[in-house]
């Protein structure tokens, strides 16, 4: 009997690391793919991108606090990611992003976040 449960914790371990490994792989290629978007589509510097990547580091982590906070109603997460947002596109225009700029991030974000979306909604739920 010990032998199961040991083989079945060594088992649930090793799944529960593959999968932060994939998830921190996916992390990874999402960030890639925003790079390439700001060098060839925007046309950014390098220096501008750091700047970029910096901000979205920093505010994407209380972006996510929001969300996974269950004492707010919808309507207050709502409210609250609106502030966020607001802050980070002043970030971005103090670091230098034109207002068409920022708008092109946001329409980026947008569309990559639908896209995410549609993969789970197709994947029958998948993990949130």
């Amino acid at each position: 009997m010990k032998k199961i449960i040991f083989f079945l914790a060594i088992v649930l371990s090793l799944a529960v690391t593959k999968t932060f490994a994939q998830n921190g792989e996916r992390m990874q290629e999402m960030q890639e793919n925003f790079k390439a978007y700001l060098t060839d589509s925007m046309h950014l510097s390098s220096v501008m991108i750091d700047s970029v990547m910096s901000i979205r580091n920093e505010f994407q982590p209380k972006a996510r606090e929001i969300f996974m906070d269950q004492s707010l109603s919808p309507d207050d997460k709502r409210s609250k990611v609106q502030a966020l947002r607001t802050e980070m596109d002043d970030r971005y225009k103090s670091a230098g992003l034109s207002s068409g700029q920022v708008d092109a991030i946001l329409n980026y974000e947008g569309n990559m976040r639908r896209q995410m979306l549609k993969r789970r909604d197709d994947n029958g739920g998948g993990n949130r």
